[in-house]
């Protein structure tokens, strides 16, 4: 008898050398989907795609199709193909379903996930009250619709005999099988069991890999603006939008290089560089958490008589950002050291860095030490290995840190904040405060004691993260490092570029800086005040959205005066034009990429054509607007309404969807009926809504500020 054990997977794919790539395809296809990805990614990589279990050439046996049942044959599978290393595991569709549980269950063999459009569905607890009621209906349909679909053949219905009979044949080739009646059974069963079913909620808190969500803009099935749920269950997830006209569920048809140059994105090889200059023995300049520009005024005085080379350090300036990535010494060091080899092959260099760049200089030295001729660490970012755990907080600087990063955590598990965000402050964001986690996390003994060749630690007397005494007492115990004492303020180096290639170059340091030496670039003030820096702009942010929110919410309880209907048209009409032309614009550059342009450059003319028709009929233009309005608030009223009913946990009071539902009916009802009072209520509605959100909005920033420092002092008084 054949068990789950003795099963394994068709192997369609397995092409290239280099790090392994596992690609698993969604319901109802086979690994052929994957072919425009593969030839993307290309032959550096070694690349493999089965079909998965019950579908193409894979076995098809009488079991239920569970994610587990999935992923024990796909392990099985791997190991029999030797894939010993860790991988990166990239699910589509249901396959991301199968994926995110083998993640869960093989943490060690995995070092990266990516998710692609996978179908999710939380329970309503985990959702913020803000629209709740439509997500909730959108989550609910979906798994109805799938156990509808797989029911249809035990229930014998008019559809699935269509489908197994008159149209079959088309019905065959969409289902990618020869016998439509066979593959019905194993398609109910993982529709019901592997996605409506999935375990996907409960095993996304469990990830300990770097993990990616991207999904199409215009997903139908998987909706973008439920991707915030899932943030709250897992801040470190990385959700990415694709867009475009074709971005919707159907990604590996429409944009398969997009999605093969999303899954690249985080497999960083090269940095940045931003100088690179003279000739003679190499010299690498390592910034820490930033670009490499405070570096320049040193790089051009060492370019005489070496050759230099200025990085960007990962995740910052113009070198790779993958908000997926860990961020740990180890990741900085291998993306240096990968530069470093391009750039100069096996010839051995000089590192040099400053802050957390010399805790990276010193990680590229233990880890590659046959490429590094020598080590110059100014103020290296490490942490006193004398103090531990809690013990930390008791020096000031480490004590800012660990608050500063910590409110930033609790910021970013904040729906309404994340809202409120940007994506550009997420990447910035992110890659800093995962450095900072590197800082604390590194062992400052056993980094130095893996050092094999020349290193110079520089110490200047004012440091904020350096543990300066202690280097000294290693030095004076256990000679290893030559130690160069300055009188120089933190971040020496950039503001003394002088002394500081004097140093480098092993000459006699300057006795006092000059004011040509000050650099003329304005660094900033080291990784403390990046935190204090990365947190401001969140304020910033927060603050902007809740004084326009309050301020527009204000406006619209406390002004009699309503806006002229011809604005308002006019308004409505340069919205429509602006996407009509996007849409058009869209579909000229799908023909020229050889994709499906017609129906878009359709679309995009009779927008078009609308636009210029709200332009010259006010009577129209009123009569869509109303209308629009109108089915907008019945439809967001009965979804409130019906989450108050059926769910039996949802996030906030049930009071608050009921009255949501009742306000939002009544104005979708008053609108074409009595338009004068509908749209009286429905900007006292909005308004009401646009005050609270920036009052909520505005609670949030003073939070985190406050919530800064009460840490600080925590961290102080505990010690």
């Amino acid at each position: 008898m054949t068990t789950i054990d003795d099963l394994r997977l068709y192997v369609r794919h397995d092409e290239g050398e280099g790090p392994v790539i596992v690609l698993l395809h969604g319901i109802n296809s086979n690994a052929a989907c994957w072919r425009t990805v593969i030839d993307t990614i290309g032959p550096e990589y070694r690349v493999i795609a089965p079909d998965l279990l019950g579908f193409g050439e894979s076995p098809k046996p009488d079991i239920e199709y569970t994610a587990d049942q999935h992923t024990a044959v796909l392990d099985a599978t791997l190991r029999d193909l030797g894939v010993t290393e860790r991988f990166v595991l990239v699910g589509y569709s249901m396959g991301g379903n199968v994926a995110i549980r083998y993640a869960a269950t093989h943490p060690d063999r995995l070092r990266r996930l990516f998710l692609l459009a996978a179908p999710f569905y939380p329970p309503p607890e985990v959702y913020s009250r803000a629209s709740f009621g439509w997500h909730y209906v959108q989550a609910s349909f979906y798994q109805w619709l799938w156990r509808f679909i797989g029911r249809q053949k035990e229930r014998d219905t008019l559809l699935f005999g269509a489908a197994s009979g008159p149209l079959q044949a088309q019905m065959g080739g969409f289902l990618k099988t020869d016998d439509v009646s066979a593959h019905w059974d194993r398609m109910r069963r993982n529709l019901d069991n592997t996605i409506a079913r999935a375990t996907f909620v409960d095993d996304l808190p469990r990830l300990t890999m770097p993990t990616v969500f991207a999904l199409g803009v215009r997903d139908p099935i998987v909706r973008p603006d439920q991707t915030l749920a899932l943030k709250r269950i897992k801040p470190a997830l990385e959700i990415r939008r694709i867009v475009g006209l074709t971005a919707d569920h159907m990604l590996l048809d429409k944009a398969p290089d997009t999605v093969a140059r999303e899954i690249l994105a985080d497999e960083v090889r090269r940095l940045h560089v931003r100088f690179h200059e003279g000739s003679g023995d190499p010299v690498v300049l390592l910034p820490g958490l930033e670009d490499g520009r405070p570096w320049l005024p040193v790089a051009k005085r060492l370019a005489g008589r070496r050759e230099v080379v200025v990085l960007d350090a990962l995740g910052f300036g113009d070198s790779p950002r993958p908000l997926s990535g860990h961020y740990t010494l180890e990741d900085h060091a291998a993306a240096v050291l990968a530069t470093v080899s391009g750039l100069f092959g096996a010839t051995p260099v000089t590192l040099v860095g400053q802050g957390f760049g010399g805790s990276v200089a010193l990680a590229c030295a233990a880890s590659a030490p046959a490429h590094v001729r020598e080590v110059v660490a100014f103020s290296p970012a490490l942490v006193d290995p004398r103090t531990a755990g809690a013990d930390q907080r008791a020096d000031p600087a480490v004590a800012r840190l660990l608050a500063a990063r910590e409110t930033y955590a609790d910021l970013a598990r904040d729906e309404r904040a994340q809202r409120r965000s940007s994506e550009r402050l997420e990447a910035e964001v992110v890659p800093a405060l995962r450095g900072m986690d590197a800082v604390l996390t590194t062992d400052a003994e056993a980094l130095l004691a893996r050092q094999t060749g020349p290193v110079t630690l520089v110490l200047p007397a004012a440091d904020a993260i350096t543990p300066r005494d202690w280097l000294l007492e290693r030095a004076h115990a256990e000679p290893g490092a030559t130690i160069v004492e300055v009188d120089g303020a933190e971040r020496f180096p950039y503001r003394a570029p002088d002394a500081a290639a004097a140093i480098v170059l092993g000459e006699p340091v300057p006795a006092a800086p000059t004011e040509r030496d000050v650099a003329p670039i304005a660094p900033s003030d080291g990784t403390i005040g990046l935190a204090r820096r990365l947190l401001g702009g969140a304020n910033a942010q927060l603050v902007r959205h809740g004084v326009l929110a309050l301020v527009g919410g204000l406006l619209l309880l406390l002004l009699p005066v309503t806006l002229p209907v011809r604005v308002v048209v006019w308004g409505f009409a340069v919205w429509l034009l602006i996407e009509a032309i996007q849409t058009i614009v869209g579909a000229v550059g799908l023909r020229r990429g050889g994709a499906g342009w017609l129906a878009w450059l359709l679309i995009g003319a009779v927008s078009l054509l609308f636009a210029g028709l709200l332009v010259v009929q006010d009577a129209l233009a009123v009569g869509v607007l109303t209308w629009a309005l109108a089915g907008w608030a019945l439809v967001r009223g009965a979804s409130a309404l019906f989450a108050a009913w059926k769910a039996p946990r949802v996030p906030g009071h049930r009071a608050w969807l009921v009255a949501e539902g009742i306000l939002a009916l009544a104005v979708g009802v008053l609108l074409p009926t009595v338009p004068g009072f509908g749209a009286r209520l429905l900007r006292w509605v909005l308004g009401a809504y646009l005050t609270a959100s920036g009052v909520a909005t505005l609670a949030i920033a003073w939070s985190v500020h406050r919530a800064t420092v009460r840490r600080v002092r925590t961290y102080l008084d505990d010690t």
